[in-house]
């Protein structure tokens, strides 16, 4: 809880900074030429690392999950949750580290489902806010 109050507060702290950033790229003719090329430089750099890091996380977060899926679909999973096969069928061969890492991997995609399910919860939330404040407003 700590820490996700700490990542909060530096959010906005970085929020902060780019707003006064802002203010001096749009006051030009006050704050002169070589000032507003490096705000602007630095604001580019700072949404161009945090957009790529975004995507690339990402990215390989869906990969995952569908390699995660694969394995479950693959190793009977669904079957045997789903009372269609009466036992597992555990390959007591495999190395028990490569269990654990198949058995995490599994877990992605329902980690992945859950988070883009939560996500379309928030923005359906703030649609629906938005419509309310605007029928009060």
């Amino acid at each position: 809880m700590r820490e996700k109050h700490n990542n909060n507060m530096i959010r906005r702290i970085v929020d902060v900074c780019m707003t006064v950033s802002l203010l001096f790229l749009m006051a030009y003719q006050v704050t002169g030429e070589v000032l507003h090329e490096w705000t602007g430089i630095a604001m580019t750099a700072k949404m161009k690392i945090e957009g790529k890091t975004r995507t690339a996380i990402n990215a390989l977060f869906c990969c995952l999950a569908g390699t995660g899926l694969f394995l479950f679909l693959r190793n009977g999973w669904f079957d045997y949750m789903f009372f269609r096969a009466a036992f597992a069928f555990l390959d007591y061969e495999k190395a028990g580290a490569l269990v654990f890492l198949e058995n995490l991997i599994m877990l992605l995609p329902w980690a992945f489902i859950g988070d883009q399910a939560a996500v379309l919860c928030r923005l359906r939330g703030r649609k629906a806010q938005t419509a309310a404040e605007e029928h009060d407003g």
